[in-house]
């Protein structure tokens, strides 16, 4: 009898954990899925006016090739945790597989269009930047990628039980080696950026070459990496608790 309730209670608290770990999970997938259409929202009218009267342009193809790919992810983890229940592994894997490679494809493009911003604004102040941002963006996303192959081969799920009569049996089972690793790297690109956009506004400011685009380009590109580090540092955060949790 003792070892039947301790069972009973194990099991309990493993469906109390796999619960909370849902919730959280259904939480900021809505709440990250409703933000990233209300962002489209505010800026749709600019973007028609800017970029699609002029879709066939290369920067153009990229700015919406980044802007749309988060929407194609979202879709897709929208359809394993809302749109369909009795999930397979191998189910799992394909969504989970194509959901990996639209983020690191999502953020790579983004982080280009960044790399672009800080070469236009810091180039006269540094020789060969061109060639130094080049090398240290295949540097860090060749090291992402080679992370991405080589964790995702060893991708593990959780076959614990679930009160979630959708749940999907897509828990995952790794460790926080390869989330903190991969956010870890990317921060400490933007790092980089971060230091030749300050570098270049100091100097700016300094020479007195303000013009009308100072506050909205250098002042904004500022405040823009300080949310992007708030925002790296929450998902270390969240993901960190859930996982000691469970």
């Amino acid at each position: 009898m003792a070892v039947t309730s301790s069972v009973s209670e194990s099991e309990s608290l493993i469906l109390l954990q796999t619960s909370t770990y849902e919730g959280f999970t259904s939480s900021f997938l809505v709440s990250s899925s409703a933000l990233l259409i209300y962002d489209y929202c505010l800026t749709l009218g600019l973007e028609c006016k800017l970029v699609w009267s002029h879709p066939s342009k290369w920067f153009s193809v990229l700015y919406l090739l980044q802007r749309y790919l988060p929407l194609i992810d979202t879709v897709v983890l929208l359809n394993i945790g809302f749109f369909s229940s009795g999930h397979s592994q191998k189910f799992c894997y394909h969504m989970l597989d194509s959901s990996l490679w639209l983020h690191i494809a999502g953020i790579a493009l983004s982080e280009i269009i960044l790399s672009l911003r800080i070469w236009a604004l810091a180039r006269d102040q540094f020789q060969h930047l061109a060639y130094l941002i080049s090398a240290s963006f295949v540097l860090v996303w060749g090291a992402i990628s080679a992370m991405a192959v080589m964790f995702w081969s060893r991708r593990s799920f959780d076959s614990r039980p679930s009160l979630d009569p959708l749940a999907r049996g897509c828990l995952h089972a790794d460790s926080m080696v390869s989330f903190a690793l991969f956010f870890g790297l990317v921060t400490l690109y933007e790092l980089g950026g971060f230091a030749l956009l300050v570098y270049s506004t100091i100097s700016q400011y300094r020479n007195r070459k303000l013009s009308k685009l100072y506050n909205p380009v250098y002042r904004d590109g500022i405040f823009h990496y300080v949310l992007l580090f708030a925002m790296v540092g929450i998902n270390l955060i969240v993901v960190t608790c859930i996982s000691v949790g469970i």
